[in-house]
C-alpha cells in the first residue's frame, strides 16, 4: 500500500476533529465570523486533500498537517480567550480587533500562501521524485534484552544523580529557559546543559527496557517520573519535561496498563502548565543559590487566581498553539511597531541558521511583541514559517523563492536521509522515524536537517524507535 493511501484513509479523522473545532469556534464568537471559519478551513481542507493524494513527500505531508493544526485549529482557541491578547506582550494580537474585517484579511493572506506553498510542494514533489510503500508486518513479537546487573546500578546512578545534578545547574542558571547561565570552566555549562537534554533521555529508555521484566521495573519508572518533573521545574522547560517523561509512556503503553498510561499523560499535562506558570516565578530570581523547586511550588500554590482544573485542561490547547501558526502570524502582521529590518534575507538566515549563528539580538520581540528584557535575559521569539516568509516578502517573487528554499531544502534533506538510511533499516521504519524528525523540526522556524541538532535527534529517534519500539511495525513485548 502506498503512503499515500495510507493518509487518505485517515483523511475522515481530520475531518471529524475540525468539526469539533467549528462548534468551539461557534462557543467564542458569532455566527457570522464562524461562517467564516468554516469557509476558510473547507479550503485547506481542500488542500490538504490534494497534498495526500498526489504527494509522495513525507516532508510535505506532515508539514501541511503542522500549518493546518497551527492556522485552522488554533484560531478559535485564540477566539476563546481573546480577553487575554492585548496589543503588546508575549500574548500579543497588535492591532487585531477580532472584528470581521481584520479576520477576513489574516485568513485571506494564510490561503495566498498556502497556496504558493501546494503549487510550489506540487512541482518538486513530482521533480525529485519521492515514492514509497507502506506494509503491515503481521508477526508482532520484538525481542527484548536484559542488562547486567552493573549497568543496571550505572544507568540508576546517573539517573538518580541527575536530582542534585539539576540543583546544581539552578543555582548557576544552567538550562533555565530565557536565562543567560553562569560561566563555568571547561565549557561545563554547555555538556550538562546538552547532557540533561539528550545523553540522560537514552539513559532512560535503556534502562525501562532492560528492566521491562524485573521486578522493580515500577520503582525505576517512578524516579524516572519524579526527575522528569524536577528537571522540568527547575528549568522551566516544557519541551525538556516531555523529552524525560517519554519513557515513562512509553513503559506503561509497552506495560498495555492504559490506566497508569493515561494518569501519566494527565499528570504530565498538568506539569506542563506548571512549569509555564512556574516561569512567572523564577523569571524575577536575582540570585538563583537562594531559591529551590519549593519556593516556586509555594509562589504557585499561593497563587489564588490559577484555576487548576483549567489550567490543566488548557495544556492540551497550550501544546497546540506551541506548533506555530495563526498565534505567531496575527502579532507578526499586525504589529504596531515599524519593521526595519524585513528584507529578502531575514527568512534565508533563519532558515539556513545564519541568524542565530552570526547575531544574539531579540529584535523581534521588541517589534512585533512590544516588550524590552534587559541584556542577562535571553528571551526569543516565537514565530513560525509563515510569519517569517511574511517578514522577508518584499514582492510576490521573494514570497516564490522563499518557499521554494524551504520545500526544497526539506524534500532535498529527506531525499538524502533516505538514502543513507534505507540499506540500514527497513522503509517502514524510516517513515515512522522521518515524521517524528519533521515534528521536532518544523514548528517554529528553522529546517534543522543539516544542522548537528537535527542529526543528533535523528539517530535519537532511531535508537528509540527502531531498536526498542518499532522492531516491526505492529508489536509486543515479550517477557520471560
Amino acid at each position: 500500500m502506498s503512503l499515500n493511501t495510507l493518509y487518505l484513509k485517515n483523511f475522515n479523522i481530520l475531518i471529524f476533529i475540525s468539526l469539533f473545532f467549528v462548534m468551539y469556534m461557534y462557543a467564542a464568537s458569532t455566527l457570522l465570523i464562524t461562517s467564516v471559519y468554516m469557509i476558510y478551513m473547507t479550503i485547506i481542507l481542500l488542500y490538504m486533500y490534494i497534498i495526500f493524494r498526489y504527494i509522495d513527500s513525507i516532508f510535505i505531508k506532515i508539514t501541511s498537517v503542522l500549518f493546518y493544526i497551527g492556522y485552522v485549529l488554533s484560531l478559535p482557541i485564540i477566539y476563546m480567550n481573546k480577553e487575554k491578547y492585548k496589543v503588546s506582550g508575549w500574548n500579543a494580537v497588535g492591532n487585531f480587533s477580532f472584528s470581521l474585517d481584520g479576520l477576513l484579511i489574516v485568513l485571506s493572506q494564510i490561503i495566498f500562501y498556502f497556496t504558493i506553498f501546494l503549487i510550489v510542494s506540487l512541482f518538486l514533489d513530482k521533480l525529485l521524485n519521492l515514492k514509497y510503500s507502506y506494509r503491515k508486518n503481521n508477526n508482532t513479537r520484538i525481542s527484548t534484552f536484559e542488562l547486567n546487573n552493573l549497568l543496571i546500578y550505572l544507568c540508576l546512578f546517573l539517573i538518580i544523580m541527575q536530582f542534585p545534578l539539576t540543583s546544581f545547574m539552578f543555582q548557576h542558571a544552567i538550562g533555565i529557559v530565557g536565562i543567560t547561565p553562569d560561566t563555568l570552566p571547561f565549557h561545563l555549562s554547555g555538556i550538562l546543559y546538552y547532557y540533561r537534554l539528550f545523553i540522560l533521555p537514552i539513559v532512560m529508555f535503556i534502562t525501562i527496557y532492560g528492566t521491562m521484566s524485573k521486578k522493580y521495573s515500577l520503582l525505576i519508572v517512578l524516579i524516572i517520573f519524579l526527575e522528569a518533573f524536577y528537571s522540568g521545574m527547575l528549568s522551566v522547560s516544557r519541551s525538556l519535561l516531555i523529552i524525560h517523561m517519554f519513557p515513562v509512556v512509553y513503559y506503561f503503553f509497552s506495560k498495555k496498563n492504559k490506566f497508569l498510561l493515561i494518569t501519566v499523560i494527565i499528570f504530565t499535562l498538568l506539569f506542563f502548565s506548571m512549569v509555564s506558570m512556574g516561569r512567572n516565578y523564577v523569571y524575577l530570581i536575582d540570585g538563583f543559590n537562594q531559591s529551590n523547586l519549593f519556593d516556586i511550588l509555594s509562589s504557585l500554590f499561593n497563587d489564588n487566581s490559577i484555576d487548576w482544573l483549567s489550567l490543566s485542561s488548557s495544556s492540551i490547547f497550550s501544546i497546540i498553539t506551541r506548533l506555530g501558526g495563526i498565534g505567531q502570524f496575527i502579532p507578526t502582521y499586525f504589529n504596531t511597531y515599524n519593521i526595519n529590518f524585513v528584507g529578502y534575507t531575514y527568512f534565508i538566515e533563519n532558515l539556513l541558521g545564519l541568524h542565530s549563528l552570526f547575531q544574539n539580538n531579540f529584535d523581534e520581540v521588541k517589534i512585533i511583541y512590544g516588550m524590552t528584557f534587559p541584556d542577562d535575559k535571553a528571551y526569543g521569539v516565537a514565530m513560525d514559517t509563515f510569519s517569517y516568509i511574511y517578514l522577508s516578502s518584499l514582492s510576490i517573487n521573494s514570497i516564490i523563492i522563499n518557499f521554494l528554499l524551504f520545500c526544497t531544502l526539506g524534500i532535498v534533506g529527506e531525499k538524502i536521509f533516505k538514502i543513507i538510511l534505507i540499506p540500514f533499516i527497513n522503509e517502514n521504519n524510516f517513515i515512522i522515524l522521518f515524521h517524528m524528525l519533521i515534528v521536532f523540526s518544523i514548528p517554529n522556524q528553522y529546517i534543522k536537517f543539516f544542522l548537528f541538532k537535527g542529526v543528533f535527534i535523528l539517530f535519537f529517534m532511531y535508537l528509540i524507535m527502531s531498536v526498542l519500539l518499532f522492531k516491526k511495525f505492529k508489536y509486543k513485548v515479550n517477557y520471560r
